[in-house]
């Protein structure tokens, strides 16, 4: 049963849960008014104010607000990651023809995969002025392809606002599910070997999410991209 409150202290906490009610779209009653929780309300890190607006009172959540906003960029953000190292003692201006080398890894059975990240490869380095050489080549290609199912912990899904009440703690307000966090991670590392002594002359290492639901010209677009980041560092630049 909600607590009753001083009058004073309840025409703060009415107003204030009506707003928070609509804004949010849950029964006033949810709030169960009480004191401690008015005082919460009135807390600096819960800032709640309101302002007349073409006849209409509209509440603006600051805390609210800022809570989306991170979890939509997390959401969105780049998860794409490339590294590359090289012998500096090589001649890459003479490496001029290539050949591919059997795919290895966990994930090079995938032929179509496989497929896609050779054309790409073998597009981007002739438009760097190398071209396929069976016979002959200057270096050969390399790949190893991984893939791995990365399980976390629960992560909540809705919106959920910690609101402080004094010593006890904090009353949560909002709703949601929680599930297990999982989402699929592959790594790619291409390999260039000088064709005659068979030394590894340079390398690129890049990992980013699979979405196994894309389709087939989403995957190809998303392996283009990833190689074109890899091959933004071959030929290394001389410093």
């Amino acid at each position: 049963m909600p607590r009753r409150v001083p009058p004073d202290m309840g025409r703060i906490c009415v107003n204030r849960n009506e707003y928070m009610g609509r804004a949010l779209k849950i029964p006033i009653s949810w709030w169960a008014p009480s004191s401690r929780l008015a005082r919460g309300l009135t807390c600096p890190l819960f800032q709640i104010y309101t302002r007349k607006k073409k006849g209409r009172m509209v509440m603006k959540n600051s805390m609210l607000t800022l809570l989306l906003c991170i979890t939509a960029v997390a959401g969105y953000a780049a998860s794409l990651s490339v590294t590359s190292d090289y012998d500096t003692a090589a001649n890459f201006d003479a490496m001029k023809t290539f050949d591919w080398m059997p795919a290895t890894g966990n994930a090079a059975g995938d032929e179509l995969l496989v497929k896609r990240i050779r054309n790409s490869v073998d597009t981007q380095l002739q438009a760097k002025g190398r071209k396929m050489a069976a016979d002959n080549p200057d270096f050969l290609i390399g790949m190893e392809l991984s893939g791995k199912t990365i399980t976390g912990s629960s992560t909540g899904v809705g919106v959920s606002v910690g609101i402080p009440v004094g010593r006890r703690g904090r009353v949560s307000v909002g709703g949601g599910k929680s599930k297990a966090s999982e989402k699929k991670e592959g790594t790619l590392i291409i390999d260039f070997v000088d064709a005659k002594t068979k030394s590894l002359v340079w390398r690129a290492t890049a990992t980013d999410a699979v979405d196994p639901s894309a389709s087939a010209e989403e995957k190809q677009k998303k392996i283009d991209e990833v190689i074109a980041a890899m091959l933004a560092q071959f030929p290394p630049k001389k410093k």
